[in-house]
């Protein structure tokens, strides 16, 4: 860590907890304070934790010279039946007051609220400017499940409901044809991601905005979204592609379609869905890809090659010289995170450093990262999207300046 410089906060700073103090004078949502009284009893430093997170992080050991880590901190994601949703950053230094001060403001209210995700995060600043954040992984106790929840006002309790006994497994409510097509087609049902603000690329981290706030952005900057299905064969991805169809048709359409080949036989060995969706934000197209499967299918075995970092180079050419330059950018929940800035859905790929500069790089559009899965990438550059796999690197046009040409090309890659 001689390389890295540490001006991160370690004083707390002082939070009015008027109104945000669990049993005695809570105002805001009573699940939200019901998880807060199970985050205080975690026995945990969290100052220190946070400080040995980044400490022990290998990340940190391929910074340059002169990195700043300014900021250290807890991110609070709190889940319901469909899906997670960030509710707070929290200074390392300021817990826990200052998430109970934040958690009673929270405008999250009628929520089904099941528990609480605690992730740490670090926020460095690179001798050239550019700010990077990275994940220090969970903490230890990192999934905070609430038993008892309010609903109407009262408690209820979430104990697991004893099954019924039956000679068959029941079918889908919603889909009355084979068990395996109504189990995804109800997943599918429930995860309607391209209608949630959250899942799209809307919100500025910089000017984070309140859950009404980034509703009515979405309802102003959405606009028509079309889904392609795809299906998937036991033991193998979800790649055959099946219809196509508005997101308004959805799931009427798919249902009627998937009953005519379901009564004649055509689905009994699929296994898996996938639902690519684009949608369509300012005019510009943004695909969103959600699998859905059985159970008993692995992502390992369809994808024998997952690939972990993506490689941007320039390569340059002056008469008899020549040189490149790259930048390696590591996907989520791969080991590479601890070795490479990480690449994040809906964000452009920062390539703007010293030498990527000295290569030509401003002479490039912005890289922007639409989505990913184990197969490759979807990126968009210039007014073209374009998919990177492992067999089929992206290669731009040629650039020219002083002389000089410049090309650069974007590869996926197993480290």
């Amino acid at each position: 860590m001689k390389n890295v410089k540490l001006e991160y906060r370690t004083t707390a700073q002082p939070a009015d907890l008027g109104g945000a103090r669990p049993g005695i004078d809570w105002k805001g949502d009573k699940n939200l304070e019901l998880l807060l009284s199970n985050i205080q009893q975690i026995n945990i430093d969290w100052q220190a934790d946070a400080e040995k997170a980044l400490k022990d992080n290998t990340h940190l050991s391929f910074l340059p010279f002169g990195t700043r880590v300014t900021k250290l901190f807890y991110n609070f994601q709190y889940t319901t039946p469909k899906e997670a949703k960030k509710v707070a950053d929290v200074d390392h230094c300021d817990m826990p007051d200052m998430l109970a001060r934040k958690l009673a403001d929270f405008d999250g209210k009628e929520e089904a609220i099941l528990g609480m995700w605690i992730s740490r995060y670090a926020t460095v600043v690179h001798p050239d400017g550019e700010e990077e954040t990275f994940e220090l992984g969970r903490i230890p106790n990192d999934y905070i499940k609430l038993l008892n929840y309010y609903k109407n006002g009262e408690l209820v309790s979430r104990e697991p409901q004893k099954k019924e006994t039956q000679k068959s497994k029941p079918r889908g409510k919603r889909y009355p044809g084979s068990e395996n097509i109504a189990k995804l087609v109800n997943k599918a049902i429930q995860n309607q991601a391209w209608h949630d603000p959250h899942s799209l690329p809307l919100q500025n981290p910089d000017w984070p905005l309140r859950p009404n706030e980034l509703s009515t952005l979405y309802n102003l900057a959405v606009g028509d979204t079309t889904l392609d299905i795809y299906l998937g064969h036991r033991g193998k991805p979800p790649v055959n592609h099946y219809m196509t169809l508005d997101a308004k048709e959805f799931p009427k359409k798919l249902i009627a379609q998937l009953l005519s080949d379901d009564h004649d036989g055509n689905l009994d060995d699929i296994a898996s869905m996938k639902i690519q969706a684009d949608v369509k934000i300012d005019g510009e197209s943004v695909l969103m890809n959600i699998i859905h499967k059985l159970p008993g299918e692995d992502e390992d075995t369809w994808y024998p090659k997952r690939w972990n970092i993506l490689v941007v180079t320039i390569d340059w050419q002056a008469d008899s010289h020549c040189g490149s330059a790259s930048k390696v950018f590591a996907r989520q929940y791969t080991d590479a995170i601890n070795r490479h800035a990480v690449i994040m859905s809906g964000r452009p790929l920062f390539i703007s450093s010293n030498e990527m500069k000295e290569a030509g790089s401003h002479l490039f559009p912005d890289i922007e990262v639409l989505s990913y899965l184990n197969d490759g990438v979807t990126i968009r550059y210039g007014n073209s999207q374009y998919d990177v796999k492992l067999d089929k690197p992206f290669l731009s046009d040629k650039k020219s300046e002083n002389h000089t040409t410049f090309q650069m090309s974007i590869k996926v890659e197993l480290e």
